[in-house]
């Protein structure tokens, strides 16, 4: 140690250091030896006199080369050496360039750190360097991770406005909606002792059909849409509102609607004859005469005529068939089914389609249930519903022989019978040519 320091002597094991400062601004260190020392061990947090200049010389650039001795703290008289930490953590300083800079002393190179004599046993664990291959590996997981997280907020986000645009479409439709009873889902589940297979009466392309018994004892049916159908939807909303201001003896009333639980569900009076084409297929359990079947044929015209003269504005059904006619307990016709109806287009003066939108013939095709006819809107009605007769007056059982093909020759005048629902039915056709 210095003899000018008040410290009493003792023996120590420094810690041997090459330093080099890269471009100092002095060229003469002697003056400037005080303030190197002081700033070295102010960055060391040590005092200054554990700092020993062992030797100095200058190289060409010019550079100041010295080795320094770092000594342990005085006041430790038990131990003439640093502990293992406390070498890390002088080391670490050195290594990780952490002195602050400074204009006087300009940026510094550590050339060695010599662990001689007691030190020799300590080690430092040396960080493995990562490859380029790895560096990538691991950009590209940040990037897939990012990609990840984007699609799965965008998902949610997504999903989040669907369900509120579902909530306000219904609430829209709550609010349109007058002289209907909306129900809930669990009176819904309670009316059909929760959806119950042996409930179930009939499906179609809408959904399935279930018979359920309400609070107040009547007996209904529970049309429910199936699950993520998007022409269902569009069914639904058309279905009900068109029922909800069409009353006809011989059209099915709605006696209210469900949109709860992101259900949709209309409720039919319920028709214990269920449909004309039970009636007419091979597995009918009995069978219906002429002047029955004539009633039905009646009452389903009187249905569309209705439709097409007195509802405001004029709807056309666009899927009459034998499956959309039901039968009450009194066998009386009721039409059924108007997920696929449309408004009449509204004529301007000279009888022309203002604006001509797509007529396309709706419905399926099975057997002659469904059979296309030569024109549209209420002639395609029309011309559906004179199938429906012939074939609900024949009996399809019965279109092969010799006699129902005489019956279906006097038959052509009984179709004659609409001459109204010709005459209407022309005139349309004639402001749809003409367009």
């Amino acid at each position: 140690m210095s003899p000018a320091s008040p410290l009493p002597c003792f023996c120590a094991s420094p810690l041997r250091i090459g330093y080099r400062l890269k471009s100092p601004s002095f060229s003469y260190f002697d003056p400037y030896v005080f303030s190197f020392e002081s700033y070295v061990t102010s960055a060391l947090k040590l005092n200054r006199y554990q700092l020993s200049i062992d030797s100095y010389f200058w190289e060409q650039g010019p550079r100041l080369r010295m080795h320094l001795k770092i000594f342990p703290p005085a006041n430790n008289m038990h131990s003439s050496t640093f502990n293992v930490s406390e070498v890390l953590r002088i080391r670490g300083i050195f290594t990780s360039w952490h002195f602050p800079g400074d204009d006087l002393f300009g940026p510094y190179e550590l050339l060695n750190f010599t662990l001689v004599g007691p030190y020799a046993g300590v080690h430092f664990t040396k960080g493995k360097n990562i490859s380029k291959g790895v560096w990538v590996a691991i950009a590209l997981g940040c990037i897939a991770c990012i990609i990840a997280v984007t699609a799965a907020v965008s998902l949610l986000i997504a999903r989040r406005y669907a369900r509120q645009h579902r909530k306000m479409s219904r609430r829209h439709i709550s609010l349109k909606i007058d002289g209907v009873k909306g129900f809930t889902f669990k009176e819904m589940a309670m009316a059909t002792d929760s959806f119950n297979c042996s409930a179930q009466v009939g499906r179609g392309g809408y959904g399935k059909v279930y018979r359920g018994i309400l609070s107040g004892n009547s007996i209904v049916a529970i049309k429910r849409a199936e699950e993520g159908s998007l022409q269902g939807q569009k069914e639904f909303l058309t279905e009900i509102k068109l029922l909800s201001r069409l009353h006809h003896i011989n059209l099915v009333s709605l006696v209210g609607y469900c949109e709860e639980k992101e259900e949709q569900m209309l409720v039919y009076e319920f028709m214990p004859n269920g449909t004309l084409r039970d009636w007419l297929s091979d597995k009918a359990k009995g069978t219906l005469n002429f002047g029955t079947r004539l009633r039905i044929a009646l009452g389903s015209a009187k249905g569309i005529l209705y439709l097409h003269t007195e509802a405001q504005p004029p709807v056309f059904h666009r899927d009459i068939k034998a499956t959309n006619i039901l039968l009450d307990s009194k066998l009386t016709a009721k039409v059924a089914d108007f997920g696929l109806s449309r408004v009449a287009p509204v004529l301007d003066d000279e009888g022309n389609l203002p604006n001509h939108a797509s007529t396309v013939v709706k419905g399926n095709s099975s057997k002659f249930y469904s059979i296309i006819c030569p024109l549209y809107l209420s002639l395609f009605d029309f011309w559906n519903k004179g199938k429906k007769e012939m074939q609900a007056l024949i009996d399809e059982r019965n279109m092969n022989s010799a006699r129902s093909l005489i019956m279906m020759f006097h038959l052509q005048n009984f179709i004659l019978f609409s001459n109204h629902f010709q005459k209407e039915s022309e005139e349309i056709s004639r402001g749809i040519t003409s367009s």
